[in-house]
């Protein structure tokens, strides 16, 4: 499963290098993700809070810090897949639409980052 959620992820941070996914692929018997530093991005410099196995649900503001909205915490990678894969979430009752995602491996957390629809539920 974590190769399934990792796959879902547009970008991976790791060692304080922010890498953009450019294509994924099945070779050999084995799963690859090609992946290109993003010289545009930069990592968050602060601890994942030592929280569970979980996503977090961040607005997405460019340039600067992205506030954010939800932890979603959950107990195994099957759950965080099923969560990285949906297109719009559902946040204390207002819809918003998935942009990007992350597996930040610096904090050892998953991140998605959102944008409002306007859709209450």
């Amino acid at each position: 499963m974590e190769i399934f959620c990792r796959q879902q992820c547009d970008y991976l941070v790791l060692e304080e290098v922010v890498y953009k996914k450019t294509s994924t692929s099945f070779e050999n018997d084995r799963y690859v993700m090609y992946m290109s530093v993003a010289l545009d991005e930069r990592p968050f410099h602060f601890p994942a809070q030592g929280r569970p196995l979980g996503v977090e649900i961040r607005e997405y503001r460019e340039h600067s810090e992205s506030p954010e909205l939800l932890f979603a915490p959950f107990e195994n990678l099957k759950s965080v897949f099923s969560y990285l894969s949906n297109d719009y979430l559902d946040i204390h009752g207002q819809e918003y639409e998935r942009l990007d995602s992350e597996l930040d491996q610096d904090r050892h957390m998953y991140v998605v980052y959102v944008r409002p629809t306007g859709v209450s539920l």
